[in-house]
């Protein structure tokens, strides 16, 4: 939580990602709401890290600007 505030007071118009736990999301959520004062407006599930077996293909390559 420490971290979430000291990230807000350097830009308090900015926009966070918060990467945690489902495990941690009840308290993490009563700490935003409550410590914070924030109101949640929505919920969007996204997932970080898929370990299984199964294999994945390579991302694309990001591409190179032109040069002028």
């Amino acid at each position: 939580m420490n971290l979430v505030k000291k990230a807000m007071a350097r830009k308090p118009k900015g926009k966070f990602a918060i990467l945690y736990g489902a495990a941690h999301h009840a308290d993490f959520e009563r700490r935003l709401t409550k410590e914070l004062e924030m109101q949640k407006t929505g919920t969007k599930w996204i997932s970080a890290w898929d370990i299984s077996d199964k294999p994945r293909s390579a991302a694309p390559a990001p591409e190179k600007p032109e040069s002028q």
